[in-house]
């Protein structure tokens, strides 16, 4: 048979492979791969085992037996009044035991927690009411406050019927609260004008917007009734608001000036304290503080007298500002905290004296009369008031608030808020310490401040709400002396300098935390803002 060409060629291919694999000695490599392999896979000797004697199984007792079918008989111990009395007693014990672990937040009211369930009320349980009440002069009642008023009546005929009071102050009814969007961004801080005839509130967010909100100025929202076009007006009303750019940074504090209440004074982050002049709008700077052309951000600022402006550095830094063009003199920056103070008061009663909040979680009274060499603080070459005394907490304290009744307010991140007694204040020397000191958190600094009534509140805002601050009413017409603070529950709380709650102002229409409020000088009128920069009226 005659091979074909391509027979032929795949033949030739062959031979030609295979003259190649001989040259490169392929055979002898798999050769000794083969033979490696065979080593390895050799099987190995096992070492013999002895065999495993089989382990007796005992059947193990019940645990649990059956006394009835064990034939032991007990006597009935269930009518044993000592036995009753052991019983119970172990029981009130762990239910004590309970409320000593429970934490008073989010939707547990301590009415419930210390109330017997079946109404039963033991005396203890009424001892503990009690002894919790004298800690704290009335525990937050926050948002069981309704719960309080009714199952603890007061004999104070004037808290009654400030309560009774409150109980007529909502919302107004007028404007839709989602309409009512003082600033753009969320807000920093508010304040009211105190004008009676026309209500005025001015508002700062962190973007720094100033919004001037006219509350009587409002005008009828029109609407489309039909298809004929015929307009038609409603009861609300959209409100007059103007929005102004003041500031760069975040604005820290809005004041209204004492000697011309046509002009509002407001700070920043940015350094800056501007004057707003009502009649015509116009902005203008009265200072600007800064270390070698850096700027200090100013975080609250506070008249302590007509003229004199007081104010308060990211920095630690207090100064002061004379608004008067005449005058020429010039303060010194001191040095009061080594960090943060996010708020400050000057006593009512004597201007010389302020207490400051601190982010170094403290609080401290001063007096400005007497400056000297600061020892206790980082920075060299620093000078500070002589400091009256100091107040140590767990975090940082966001507030510190004076009233006329030598009362100061404070409340801070360990979420409680606590009032300090400095009612013989005004009678204090240049070099005076106030007593009781529990030890020196710095040279200089006593630790001897001690709250005279702590009432528990929630403090923890997070990112995106504005800090909670408790502010006293300025000149109060009812001459009772009361505080507001935002509630994280939307509402807001309003307390006695006793630390008893007078209102827990809240309403379905408001439907975000009023962080910041503010009170109107000398009328039972409070306004708060939200993070959406919205604002609150409650009159």
């Amino acid at each position: 048979m005659t091979l074909s060409d391509f027979e032929k060629q795949r033949q030739a291919n062959i031979a030609r492979n295979q003259a190649l694999l001989k040259q490169l000695n392929l055979d002898s490599i798999s050769q000794d791969i083969y033979s490696e392999l065979k080593k390895e896979d050799a099987p190995k000797r096992r070492r013999a085992t002895k065999p495993v004697k089989p382990r007796e199984i005992v059947p193990a007792l019940p645990t649990r037996r059956s006394r009835r079918i064990a034939g032991v008989k007990l006597e009935d111990v269930t009518d044993d009044p000592f036995i009753q009395e052991v019983t119970e007693a172990e029981r009130k014990r762990e239910e004590l035991e309970r409320i000593k672990r429970m934490r008073l937040s989010g939707d547990v009211s301590l009415v419930d927690i210390i109330t017997d369930k079946n109404g039963v009320k033991a005396e203890e349980d009424e001892a503990l009411l009690e002894k919790f009440r004298e800690i704290g002069k009335n525990y937050s009642m926050g948002d069981f406050f309704d719960q309080m008023v009714e199952k603890y009546a007061t004999t104070d005929k004037a808290l009654q019927e400030l309560r009774e009071e409150f109980t007529k102050v909502t919302l107004v009814p007028q404007y839709d609260p989602n309409d009512v969007k003082i600033t753009p961004g969320r807000m920093s801080t508010v304040t009211f004008h105190p004008s009676t005839a026309k209500r005025l509130v001015v508002g700062g967010d962190v973007n720094g917007h100033i919004g001037i909100w006219s509350v009587d100025n409002g005008s009828p929202i029109e609407y489309i009734k039909d298809e004929a076009e015929e307009v038609e007006e409603t009861e609300e009303l959209e409100p007059d608001i103007t929005i102004l750019k003041n500031h760069g940074k975040n604005v820290g504090k809005i004041v209204i000036q004492p000697t011309d209440s046509t002009k509002i004074i407001t700070s920043s982050y940015d350094g800056s304290i501007r004057s707003i002049d009502l009649n015509n709008l116009k902005s203008t700077e009265k200072y600007f503080s800064q270390i070698d052309g850096l700027a200090l951000g100013v975080s609250d600022i506070q008249f302590g007298s007509p003229n004199v402006l007081f104010y308060t550095t990211l920095e630690g830094l207090f100064g002061r500002v004379d608004f008067r063009e005449s005058s020429r003199k010039k303060y010194d920056l001191l040095r009061v905290h080594d960090k943060k103070i996010g708020s400050f008061s000057a006593n009512p009663n004597r201007d010389y004296q302020i207490a400051t909040a601190s982010l170094d979680r403290s609080l401290r009274i001063w007096d400005l009369r007497n400056v000297k060499a600061s020892p206790w603080s980082e920075y060299e070459g620093a000078r500070s008031p002589h400091c009256y005394g100091g107040f140590s907490s767990r975090l940082s304290v966001s507030c510190a608030d004076w009233n006329s009744s030598n009362k100061i307010v404070c409340n801070g991140y360990d979420d409680k808020i606590n009032i300090i007694d400095v009612s013989d204040a005004s009678s204090w020397s240049q070099t005076y310490v106030i007593p009781g000191v529990k030890e020196e958190v710095a040279e200089g600094i006593p630790n001897s401040i001690v709250a005279e009534h702590r009432i528990k509140h929630n403090c923890q805002t997070g990112r995106w709400v504005s800090i909670l601050k408790s502010k006293w009413q300025q000149n109060p017409r009812d001459g009772y002396e009361k505080f507001a603070i935002g509630n994280m529950n939307r509402a807001v709380d309003v307390y006695s300098e006793n630390g008893q709650q007078i209102a827990h102002l809240q309403s379905l229409r408001l439907t975000a935390v009023p962080a910041v409020v503010a009170w109107h000088p000398t009328e039972n009128w409070i306004v708060g803002g939200s993070a959406s920069g919205k604002g609150y009226l409650f009159c």
